[in-house]
C-alpha cells in the first residue's frame, strides 16, 4: 500500500518493480489496473520507456529483433510478453468493469485505487488473486477519501504500508517550502491534505457523519443505571435476494441512545420477518417497533398491526416534517455554504432522519459500542448533496449494497419531533 504526495515519483517505481519482478519470476501474470485507460498508461508508459532503454530487458521482449519500429511497437501494446513466459497486461475499470473479467494475476498493480468503484474492486478485482497462493496485490493513489477500498487496505493489518509525505520530499531537497506554501494558499484544506501530506481526510466534502464522531459512539457506553430506558425496535425489511433484513435494539432515556444489538437475516419472506419481530418483542417487550413501511416492508407492517402490536410506520418517501437552520452537524461543510442564508428543507423523510441521526452522533448522545463491523462501514460511506431547489438528499453507498444496518439504526432512532438544524 503506497501513499505519497504528489509528483513523488510512485508510478515510476512501481514501473521499475515490476520489470524487476518480471525478470526474476518467469511464466508469471502481471496486471495493471487503473480507473480509466488513460490512467492505465501513466504505469505503462514508465515500463515501455525502461524496456526500450534496457538492452537487457529489450532482449527480454518475446519479438522477432528485426528493428527498433517493431520493438516500439511491441512494448506500446495491452499486453507485453516476455521470454521468460511473463506477461504484462494493462487493464482499464471504467464503468462496470466488465472489459476485467476473465483475467487473474500474480502480480495485480491497483493504480489510483481511490478512483476505482467500489462495487467494481468487491465484484471484478477482487477476485483476480484467488488462483494464484503466491499472489500479491500493490495499491497506490491518492487518499481522497475513506469510503473506498483503499481504505480498508490502509486500515488492513496484512498491508505494508509506505507512506510519504511533503516533509519528507523537504529534507530530501525535492520541493522547497516556498513551493508548499504557495499549494497551501491555491488549494483547499482536504485538497492539500490528500495531495501533500498523503493522507486520508477525516471525512470527505459529502460525508453525511464525522468519521471521528462514529469512532467515539463506537467507544462509549451509556449503561443507563438510572431510570427506566425506552426498548425501541427498528425494523428493515429486505428488498431484495442480496439484501439483509436487519432487526436493531437500542434503548433510549432522556434522549441519548443506547445500541443493544443488531439482528441480522437473509432470504427472510416478510411472514418470517412478523414472527421474529413478535418473538423478539415476547421476550423484550419494546415501548416502540418502528417499520420500514416502503415496498415489503408494508405487509409486514399490516400484519404485525393485526396482531395488536401497533407499529409506527417509518416511511423514507414521505416528506419531511419541517425545514432546518443551524447547528454544529457536518460543520466542516461551512465553506461551501458560508453564503447561504435562506433556510433549507429535506428532500423527504429519509434525509430528515438521517440527518437527526448525525445529529445524535455530533452531539454525543448516541452509543454503537460492540456494534457489526457492517454498521460503521454503512454510517462512514453514507453521504449528502444539495439538490437545484436547494433541499438536501441522502446519496447511498457507492458499492452497490443497500445500507441496512444504517437504515435500520435510523429506524430504530426514528423521531417526529425534528429539531434537526445545520450551520453551513
Amino acid at each position: 500500500m503506497i501513499s505519497c504526495l504528489t509528483r513523488y515519483g510512485k508510478s515510476w517505481c512501481v514501473a521499475q518493480a515490476v520489470l524487476l519482478y518480471a525478470k526474476l519470476n518467469p511464466n508469471k501474470r502481471i496486471l495493471l489496473v487503473a480507473p480509466t485507460l488513460d490512467q492505465t498508461k501513466i504505469i505503462r508508459n514508465y515500463i515501455s520507456s525502461f524496456i526500450l532503454e534496457n538492452e537487457e530487458m529489450s532482449c527480454m521482449v518475446d519479438v522477432a529483433m528485426t528493428g527498433l519500429d517493431r520493438l516500439k511497437n511491441e512494448v506500446s501494446k495491452k499486453r507485453i510478453t516476455l521470454n521468460n513466459g511473463t506477461e504484462i497486461t494493462i487493464l482499464s475499470a471504467e464503468g462496470t468493469g466488465d472489459r476485467l473479467m476473465g483475467f487473474g494475476g500474480d502480480l495485480i498493480i491497483d493504480d489510483e485505487e481511490c478512483l476505482i468503484k467500489y462495487q467494481t474492486y468487491q465484484e471484478k478485482i477482487s477476485r483476480m488473486t484467488g488462483d494464484s497462493p503466491d499472489a500479491m496485490r500493490v495499491s497506490i493513489g491518492n487518499p481522497w477519501n475513506r469510503n473506498n477500498q483503499m481504505w480498508d487496505f490502509w486500515t488492513d493489518p496484512s498491508f505494508t504500508k509506505i507512506h510519504v509525505g511533503y516533509k519528507v520530499a523537504l529534507k530530501e531537497g525535492r520541493i522547497t517550502q516556498e513551493f508548499i506554501d504557495d499549494q497551501r494558499r491555491l488549494i483547499n484544506p482536504i485538497t492539500f491534505k490528500v495531495l501533500y501530506e498523503a493522507e486520508f481526510p477525516e471525512n470527505a466534502e459529502d460525508s453525511l457523519i464525522d468519521y471521528n464522531c462514529i469512532e467515539e459512539a463506537n467507544n462509549k457506553e451509556f449503561g443507563f443505571a438510572k431510570g427506566r430506558p425506552l426498548n425501541i425496535l427498528g425494523v428493515d425489511v429486505a428488498r431484495y435476494g442480496l439484501d439483509s433484513t436487519v432487526l436493531t435494539h437500542v434503548q433510549e432515556l432522556e434522549g441519548k441512545y443506547q445500541l443493544i444489538k443488531q439482528y441480522v437475516y437473509n432470504k427472510m419472506n416478510t411472514m418470517q420477518t412478523v414472527g421474529k419481530v413478535r418473538d423478539l418483542h415476547n421476550k423484550i417487550g419494546f415501548d416502540s417497533i418502528n417499520v420500514d413501511v416502503c415496498g415489503l416492508g408494508a405487509g409486514v407492517v399490516d400484519r404485525l398491526n393485526e396482531e395488536g402490536l401497533g407499529v409506527v410506520e417509518a416511511n423514507f418517501g414521505q416528506g419531511p416534517t419541517k425545514s432546518f437552520e443551524e447547528s454544529s452537524i457536518v460543520s466542516s461543510q461551512k465553506s461551501r455554504y458560508e453564503d447561504q442564508t435562506r433556510a433549507i428543507t429535506h428532500l423527504n423523510k429519509k434525509a430528515e432522519q438521517y440527518f437527526r441521526l448525525a445529529q445524535l452522533f455530533e452531539e454525543g448522545k448516541i452509543s454503537i459500542k460492540g456494534c457489526d463491523a457492517n454498521l460503521i462501514d454503512n454510517l462512514r460511506k453514507m453521504g449528502y448533496e444539495i439538490t437545484s431547489g436547494g433541499k438536501t438528499k441522502i446519496v447511498d453507498p457507492e458499492d452497490g449494497k443497500s445500507p441496512d444496518y444504517g437504515d435500520s439504526l435510523v429506524y430504530a432512532c426514528w423521531s417526529e419531533d425534528n429539531e434537526v438544524v445545520i450551520d453551513w
